[in-house]
């Protein structure tokens, strides 16, 4: 992977280098890992320029840690990052920037890191810049082995899908992606439809995870007290983290978190993987 980031030139502030040589390569989609990489360094500058008269530096590090994972830290000198805000620097909409900011890139690129299998952490005191650490696991897929069926064809066939969306752009595409799989796909936009449909001998839920009105894990807690099969097959979509402890429990009960931005190919993928 090319350290795109590291390439781009940032008027009035010193970009440093700093890369182990013989790096393994990482297990990443490059476009997405250029989006986070781009993003902290944009922030960077940004925070660094409300300091016209100090020193401006930024410093890109990548080292391996063992045999397993690769990390990439991005250091800045700028004001740091409030002690009130720093716990949630990467929930939605939380943002340093004021009106100038929207408070989605970090939560985006938080989402990105975690689908690949890795970790991102945010370390700043006030007046001592920021340090963005990035950990990635080495040569395998987030789920720790090598997909050999990435690029093969997805077949569905037989299988019935409910898609559980408000948005219909959103239901549009991922009925795009599904079709030529052979499956049937079926399409609701609220909560108690949702519930309804799962009574129906559906195999696979792709679901909005902030859709209003249900609470995924308990559902999926009565799903499988049920013994129902579709329990371990949920794929959920969300555009930001759903926290450390929901994380945890729906991966403990089978379900697969795909964060947006995501490609047809990661979605199709994801599909396989919880259908297999």
């Amino acid at each position: 992977m090319r350290d795109e980031a590291a390439d781009l030139r940032i008027e009035s502030v010193k970009i440093d280098r700093d890369s182990e040589p013989g790096l393994p390569p990482v297990w990443a989609d490059g476009h997405q890992l250029q989006q986070v990489l781009v993003n902290l360094v944009t922030n960077a500058k940004q925070a660094m320029a409300e300091q016209p008269e100090a020193e401006r530096r930024l410093k890109i590090t990548s080292r391996s840690l063992g045999s397993d994972r690769v990390r990439i830290s991005v250091e800045d000198t700028g004001p740091g990052i409030p002690p009130e805000v720093l716990p949630t620097i990467f929930d939605p909409f939380v943002t340093t920037k004021g009106s100038a900011g929207t408070g989605l890139g970090l939560s985006i690129s938080y989402g990105i890191i975690r689908e690949h299998g890795g970790h991102i952490t945010a370390e700043s005191r006030p007046g001592r810049g920021a340090i963005f650490t990035i950990e990635l696991p080495v040569g395998t897929s987030a789920t720790g082995t090598v997909s050999d069926s990435v690029g093969q064809p997805v077949r569905l066939d037989g299988k019935r899908i409910l898609i559980v969306e408000h948005d219909q752009a959103v239901q549009k595409i991922l009925l795009e992606h599904l079709e030529p799989t052979g499956c049937t796909a079926l399409t609701v936009a609220r909560a108690d439809e949702a519930r309804q449909q799962l009574r129906d001998g559906i195999d696979l839920v792709v679901a909005d995870y902030h859709l209003d009105g249900v609470d995924w894990l308990d559902l999926l807690n009565q799903a499988a007290a049920r013994g129902s099969a579709v329990a371990g097959r949920f794929i959920f979509i969300t555009a930001g983290p759903v926290g450390p402890e929901a994380d945890a429990a729906l991966r403990r009960a089978g379900a697969c978190l795909l964060y947006k931005p995501f490609t047809g190919d990661q979605f199709l993928e994801a599909v396989r993987a919880t259908t297999a």
